[in-house]
C-alpha cells in the first residue's frame, strides 16, 4: 500500500516542465550525442503559498566539452502579475559550472503552457553563453506500470541473469511539505516492483521519501522482499512518458550485492 495518496496540483505551474531544448537527445546527467539546442532544461515544480520551489536538470553542449546534472532550484516568488524566476543556487567553487536564469508567467489554466526568457552559461572551455525565449511544455506524471526486460550480473562476473521488471509508480502526494530535501508534494515517487528471474528478490516497494522526479531524472530507492535495497535509475524520454530509459539498477547487500544491469534499457508503460 501506497504511503501517500495522489495530490490535486496545487497550481498551473506544479508538476514536470520541458522549458529549454529537447527531451529525445540527452540523458538525464550527461549528453548522449548532439542536440537539437545547446542547452536543455526540464524541470519538476511545486507551488505552495506563493513561492515556486523545485528541481531541475540540465544538459549543456559545447564545443569541446559537455555537461549536465541534476539540482535543487532556488525558492522563488510569484509576483502579483504571475510572474516568477527560475534559477540554481550558488553554490561556491568546485560545484557544476552550469548556471541559467529562467524568467516566466505562470500558466492560467491547468495544463495551459507558459512562456519566457531564459539565458545559461558553462564557464567550461569551449562553451558559449546561449539564451532565448521558450514555450514550457508539460510532461505527464510518472504514473502507471512500466515494464522492460534486462541483465543483471555481479562486477568481474562473466555472466549475467536476465531478468523481467515490473514497476508500478505513483507521482504526487498529499501531506509532503516543500522543503529544502529532494522531495515535495508534487515530484514524490512512490510504487511498488516486481522482479522475474532474480534469485534473490521478487518484489519490493519504494521507501519513504526515497523516490523523485527531478527534472527529467527519475530515481527510486526499494526494499526488496529479502531485505536487500534496490536503487533504480532512470531518464524520462518523451512528454508523455511513455517510456523511460533506465539509466542502471544496483543491488546493495544479500547474496546479489553489487549486481547492477540494465544499463540504456528502456521501460516501457504497458
Amino acid at each position: 500500500m501506497l504511503p501517500y495518496s495522489a495530490a490535486p496540483a496545487a497550481s498551473p505551474l506544479s508538476g514536470n516542465w520541458l522549458v529549454v531544448g529537447s527531451l529525445s537527445n540527452f540523458g538525464p546527467t550527461f549528453p548522449q550525442g548532439q542536440s537539437q539546442s545547446p542547452f536543455n532544461l526540464v524541470v519538476s515544480l511545486d507551488v505552495t503559498g506563493g513561492k515556486v520551489t523545485g528541481y531541475a536538470s540540465t544538459a549543456f553542449i559545447c564545443t569541446n566539452s559537455g555537461v549536465g546534472g541534476v539540482g535543487e532550484l532556488v525558492t522563488a516568488s510569484i509576483g502579483t502579475d504571475g510572474s516568477f524566476e527560475l534559477q540554481p543556487p550558488v553554490l561556491g567553487t568546485g560545484m557544476p559550472t552550469v548556471t541559467f536564469d529562467v524568467r516566466g508567467v505562470v500558466p492560467q489554466t491547468v495544463g495551459g503552457t507558459w512562456s519566457g526568457t531564459y539565458t545559461a552559461t558553462d564557464t567550461n572551455t569551449g562553451c558559449t553563453s546561449t539564451s532565448g525565449a521558450f514555450t514550457a511544455v508539460p510532461i505527464m506524471p510518472v504514473t502507471g506500470t512500466y515494464a522492460a526486460t534486462g541483465t543483471l550480473s555481479s562486477q568481474g562476473s562473466n555472466g549475467s541473469t536476465p531478468v523481467t521488471i515490473t514497476a508500478t509508480f505513483q507521482q504526487g502526494a498529499i501531506g509532503v511539505p516543500s522543503t529544502s530535501t529532494k522531495v515535495n508534494g508534487q515530484n514524490i515517487l512512490n510504487g511498488n516492483i516486481a522482479v522475474q528471474g532474480s534469485p534473490c528478490f521478487s518484489s519490493g516497494t519504494i521507501n519513504p521519501m526515497e523516490g523523485a522526479v527531478l527534472g527529467s531524472f527519475v530515481q527510486a530507492q526499494y526494499t526488496m522482499n529479502d531485505g536487500l535495497q534496490l536503487s533504480v535509475f532512470g531518464s524520462i524520454r518523451d512528454a508523455s512518458v511513455s517510456t523511460i530509459e533506465l539509466v542502471s539498477l544496483l543491488v546493495s547487500g544479500g547474496q546479489c550485492d553489487k549486481e547492477s544491469g540494465f544499463f540504456d534499457t528502456s521501460l516501457v508503460r504497458q
